[in-house]
């Protein structure tokens, strides 16, 4: 199976409307952020411990053969849509207009990080991890 076919096939209507609604519920957030100028500074205590915690659950999971499955992919996407507001909050807040790669980069880690465990996610649903 290559990767297209595995793709289109992972793709179904109902998996489309909801991958439509987790990036219109995220693009709102952002939204949000950008409009009200909220400052979610105060998640980075969160995030970094939630992201030590994920990465001894790996590091356990790896040594032990336990499989992370289902729950973990929620946790991963919960924990990757902070990365997102806290990243967008910090570009608004702490990067100058001349750093708009490396803004673009830590956005682009965020996004792709929920991406890669909403793929997780559905396969998981599907019976396929």
């Amino acid at each position: 199976a290559t990767i297209h076919s595995a793709y289109t096939e992972l793709i179904t209507t109902e998996n489309r409307e909801n991958l439509h609604k987790n990036i219109t519920f995220f693009k709102a957030e952002i939204i949000k952020n950008g409009l009200t100028g909220a400052d979610f500074s105060f998640m980075r205590g969160f995030l970094v411990v939630g992201s030590l915690v994920a990465f001894a659950a790996l590091i356990f999971g790896a040594i032990s053969g336990f499989h992370m499955g289902l729950w973990f992919s929620v946790a991963m996407i919960g924990l990757s849509a902070g990365y997102i507001l806290y990243d967008t909050s910090n570009v608004m807040r702490h990067y100058r207009t001349d750093q708009h790669v490396a803004a673009a980069l830590a956005l682009f880690a965020s996004v792709a990080l929920m991406f890669w465990y909403m793929i997780q996610l559905l396969l998981a649903l599907q019976g396929r991890d």
